[in-house]
């Protein structure tokens, strides 16, 4: 089973899916922490283009790990370590981007694909 929940900033999405994956027995995917680790990569790179971006994203692993953490290049991320105002406005800058979203949808459906 598959449930994805969408909607603006602080419009409490992770909230309902913490809810409904305790209730339910399902894994909680946070799709936000694998944007906010592209943009992380991004502003470590010094990259503000979506095409290099696209590029350059390729070079490194990306994993998402418990549904809610990430591992970029081996270093283990919480969301918590995701957020800062630079991560928040270049998540919401590239994640607009099909060839980025396509990329995370990759992740994502590797993640999930013997997981309900």
């Amino acid at each position: 089973m598959i449930i994805a929940i969408d909607g603006t900033c602080a419009s409490g999405k992770s909230s309902l899916a913490t809810l409904l994956s305790k209730r339910k027995s399902l894994v909680n995917i946070n799709s936000g922490v694998l944007y906010r680790a592209v943009a992380y990569l991004a502003n470590l790179l010094s990259i503000d283009d979506v095409d290099t971006l696209e590029k350059e994203i390729k070079k490194h692993e990306i994993l998402l790990v418990d549904g809610d953490k990430v591992l970029v290049d081996g270093t283990l991320f919480s969301q918590d370590m995701l957020h800062n105002n630079t991560l928040d406005m270049l998540s919401s800058k590239f994640s607009m981007y099909k060839q980025i979203r396509l990329y995370v949808n990759d992740i994502l459906r590797d993640f999930a694909k013997d997981r309900n």
